[in-house]
């Protein structure tokens, strides 16, 4: 018994496997942001077009409600971690993240929470081609243009 996914046949246990292995990122940027300790809620991931740092809508209400949540409490920190895909120049791809990381920054702000409480890092290129993507049936270069939203509270 098992699920199939582009051809491939995935026992029950597998896919939990990866599907950690894939938001294993946000414990990434999780164990990099959470240095003083905390509660991190579940991340919120926004997706990207190519060479893009424009928030879709679908992820604007996604954010809107981070910043719902949130607005008022200053006993937190919010980790926003940009990411690339793997298509073209590394250090074009650096800045590329930088730039989507600064934009989710930017409209949770206009959401009103205050900037003082935002971690913004990037990670540049992510993970490109691998089992996890083909697993899971994503387009890795699409999984790997987002940006990871972990809110901390203390």
């Amino acid at each position: 018994m098992g699920t199939k996914m582009r051809g491939l046949m995935i026992r029950p246990l597998v896919l939990p496997l990866a599907a950690a292995l894939w938001l294993g990122s946000a414990g990434a940027a999780l164990a990099d942001c959470n240095r003083q300790g905390g509660t991190a809620l579940a991340p919120t991931v926004v997706h990207f077009d190519t060479d893009s740092t424009v928030i879709k809508p679908e992820y604007r209400k996604e954010l809107n409600e981070v910043a719902e949540q949130n607005r008022g409490n200053p006993n937190m920190k919010i980790c926003i971690e940009g990411q690339a895909d793997k298509q073209g120049n590394a250090a074009y791809n650096e800045k590329l993240a930088l730039r989507r990381a600064e934009a989710v920054a930017a409209y949770l702000e206009k959401q009103g929470l205050p900037r003082k409480l935002f971690d913004i890092s990037t990670r540049g290129e992510a993970f490109g081609e691998g089992l996890v993507s083909d697993l899971l049936g994503n387009d890795e270069a699409q999984s790997d243009r987002r940006v990871e939203v972990l809110v901390i509270r203390f």
